[in-house]
């Protein structure tokens, strides 16, 4: 999110709240916008909406991880990608044993046997799934 799109997420945030009889204070706008900050805007609104739309957790106002929970890639913040991310680049390498890539995906080449079909499919062009 820009610093410009601080507005329309306090309405998020606002509307939200209000699910719970609850208003939020400015500090708790600006802690969850610090929070969220590195995710697009449209993104947190969905994740907002995923909340208060799941049946076990939309019943509770949202903590952080309710949220991040929600958005893409948020939980694999740590340098390395996420599963879609790894079995994307492993689908590329597959047949280039001279790539440098994660040794996560290296074992998952060796343990989900990626010498049949789906090297097959990657190393055609095709989409395997």
């Amino acid at each position: 999110m820009q610093p410009t799109d601080k507005p329309a997420f306090a309405a998020i945030i606002a509307k939200t709240w209000r699910f719970y009889d609850k208003t939020p204070i400015a500090e708790t706008v600006a802690d969850w916008f610090d929070l969220l900050e590195g995710f697009a805007l449209d993104a947190v609104a969905t994740a907002f909406r995923r909340h208060l739309a799941d049946p076990k957790a939309g019943q509770y106002l949202p903590k952080p991880a309710d949220i991040l929970r929600h958005l893409p890639g948020a939980l694999c913040r740590d340098g390395r990608p996420d599963a879609d991310e790894a079995w994307g680049m492993l689908l590329r390498l597959v047949n280039d044993e001279s790539a440098v890539h994660p040794a996560e995906c290296s074992h998952g080449r060796t343990a989900q046997g990626l010498h049949g079909p789906v090297a097959q499919a990657a190393s055609t062009g095709h989409q395997p799934f």
